[in-house]
């Protein structure tokens, strides 16, 4: 647990308010391993660093998500986090890590982990409801208790989601209720469901969801009419769903995808459009192995370096990221399938 006791040095070396009851359920019921966190040789900065699931395309590939980098007051802006998300990139690509990603804190950081070839990949539409607003409840639809497995019956299917085992679905119900949030879930009668998570209820502020996940309408407004009856009292709610359909005035950036292992990649993409056929030629100034000439055919994908032919697409690592992960319509330039990622919902 060596990596652990040097991230909580660092982590209460940087904040005041580290010493509180939902600090120590992070770094009790959180970090199980030192493989959760990764520390600078100098213990000066750090970052938890944790391993899922993802469905990309229909294939199950691993995502590092990356939460809570911080380093040190008085040793700051001198290079070393740049040169610890540089290693654990690297280290990633090694381990067969297929994607990394984060979600920064603040505006300007989006600007900051450009330079290490994330692209934003996801992105949420925000909704606000006045107090008093009704949501429609249907006689097809009931409460349920919300759980691991019909988060992952209603998200899988949209193709571009982390799926979170029983103890991880737990762990992000526990880190909710610290914060005197909620999670609500609902099904309908033929199949379909909602489950969203719930931040604390402000009386000037009113609930903010968080994620909503729905593949029926009907589960969505229930879970909403249900989340509100829960609270006392006529209450606002900001909702930040999934961002398909609209408006561009109402999107907000979510969290930033990184491509460690081009090959892994392309091969999911290869294989889920088998008349794909072209040549990808990527630049990574970070990850070694993704500088290559990548040949997509019949449902495969064969790596060579670079080469004088000219490339059917020539791109960073980070466009990319911007191509496989922006609207369809963006694919569809680049005869690559193309879908934005719903906004990420993980412990820590």
């Amino acid at each position: 647990m060596e990596n652990i006791e040097a991230y909580r040095a660092i982590y209460q070396a940087s904040f005041r308010r580290s010493r509180t009851a939902r600090t120590q359920w992070f770094f009790d019921r959180l970090l199980r391993s030192d493989s959760d966190v990764r520390v600078s040789p100098d213990a000066k900065s750090g970052m938890i660093a944790r391993v899922y699931p993802f469905v990309f395309h229909g294939r199950e590939l691993p995502l590092l998500n990356i939460s809570r980098a911080v380093t040190v007051p008085g040793e700051r802006r001198q290079g070393r986090m740049t040169a610890l998300m540089n290693d654990v990139l690297i280290r990633s690509a090694d381990a067969g890590i297929a994607f990394a990603s984060l979600t920064p804190p603040g505006r300007r950081l989006y600007f900051f982990f450009d330079r290490f070839g994330f692209a934003t990949a996801a992105s949420y539409a925000e909704e606000r409801y006045a107090a008093g607003h009704t949501f429609r409840i249907n006689d097809c639809v009931e409460g349920c208790e919300p759980s691991a497995a019909l988060l992952r019956a209603i998200a899988a299917p949209r193709g571009m989601t982390p799926l979170l085992g029983d103890s991880d679905f737990r762990l992000l119900c526990e880190q909710l209720a610290l914060d005197d949030g909620m999670v609500v879930a609902e099904t309908d009668a033929f199949g379909g469901g909602a489950i969203l998570f719930a931040g604390r209820p402000d009386p000037g502020e009113g609930i903010t969801v968080h994620a909503l996940v729905a593949d029926s309408t009907s589960a969505a407004e229930a879970a909403l009419a249900s989340l509100l009856a829960a609270v006392s009292g006529p209450m606002s709610l900001t909702l930040r769903r999934d961002a398909a359909g609209a408006p561009r005035a109402r999107l907000r950036a979510g969290a930033m995808f990184r491509i460690v292992n081009a090959a892994a990649v392309l091969s999911a993409v290869a294989a889920c459009v088998h008349e794909l056929s072209m040549l990808i030629r990527i630049h990574d100034g970070i990850i070694a192995c993704n500088n290559a000439d990548f040949r997509l055919a019949e449902g495969r994908v064969v790596s060579s370096r670079h080469a004088a032919s000219k490339a059917d697409l020539e791109v960073s690592i980070s466009t990319l990221a911007c191509i496989l992960f922006g609207e369809p319509h963006v694919g569809d330039i680049f005869d690559l399938p193309a879908c934005r990622i719903a906004p990420l919902i993980l412990p820590g």
